[in-house]
């Protein structure tokens, strides 16, 4: 199985969001460092990835260089299992916090691009030219998931961590 990892190196950055423009759930904003590197896949998992791994796909819209979709938390878990069994490598999700480190990408704008969104609605989702950079949303997805890889990477050379289909985290979140 081919799947490229980017690695993470230690940081700090400023976690969350206020109320007012994030979710609830989302406050407070809080400092996170992390000490130690770790390493997140420079795409998103894709189909062919998934049958390789589990013999099955399981996902609503078709095509190998998709990513998967249509999968549980605990579809994730097997899918880790199984390419440990493979590659003799531990793999994990990531924690909330790890993700949100490496989506934001040393920016500190909306968007992991350094762009922040052009609102034209109270909350500020999903109408920004911006937005259209680094994600597939509503707005230009034609209600379909596209192959992994097509917009622009952000700061760390990770892919679609805005849009697509979302992701698993290895916490609550």
């Amino acid at each position: 199985i081919n799947m490229e990892f980017v690695r993470i190196n230690p940081g700090a950055f400023v976690m969350g969001s206020e109320m007012e423009i994030g979710d609830g759930d989302e406050a407070p904003v809080h400092k996170v460092t992390f000490t130690k590197p770790y390493y997140l896949g420079k795409y998103e998992v894709t189909q062919q990835q998934w049958k390789e791994i589990m013999g099955n796909n399981p996902s609503e819209f078709e095509g190998d260089k998709l990513p998967v979709d249509t999968v549980s938390w605990n579809d994730c878990q097997n899918f880790l299992t199984k390419l440990k069994e493979k590659t003799g490598i531990q793999f994990s999700l990531p924690t909330e916090a790890q993700w949100e480190f490496a989506c934001r990408a040393d920016t500190t704008t909306a968007l992991n691009s350094g762009n922040n969104l052009d609102c034209t609605d109270k909350d500020c989702r999903g109408e920004s030219s911006n937005l259209a950079e680094v994600a597939w949303y509503d707005k230009n997805s034609d209600r379909k998931t596209h192959p992994v890889g097509l917009k622009k990477p952000n700061n760390f050379g990770l892919y679609d961590m805005h849009g697509n289909v979302w992701e698993w985290c290895f916490d609550w979140y």
